[in-house]
């Protein structure tokens, strides 16, 4: 396994997970419960943030990277890096 972190200043890593946990509050997970944030540093130095989407026919939703991936190509042509936490414990 690579590790990119280590080619990251400690600044953007910092920014780059506070934001993908942030992007968890905009997840939409009414059935699973189950939030994941994602956030990816563009090769320009902008941050972009995605969240799972759930949809009624269960495995139509949409995961948080991909999300993510999509908001950054709308907005760039490059990418540098990627973060993507999620719950660690199922919610009750």
């Amino acid at each position: 396994m690579v590790h990119a972190a280590d080619h990251l200043s400690a600044q953007e890593l910092e920014t780059l997970s506070t934001k993908a946990i942030a992007a968890k509050d905009t997840a939409y997970c009414p059935y699973s419960k189950f939030r994941v944030g994602a956030c990816i540093l563009t090769e320009s130095g902008e941050f972009v943030q995605g969240a799972n989407v759930e949809n009624a026919s269960y495995p139509v939703g949409t995961c948080a990277e991909r999300v993510a991936f999509g908001n950054a190509i709308w907005l760039t042509t490059g990418f540098a890096r990627i973060a993507a936490p999620a719950e660690l414990v199922w919610p009750e």
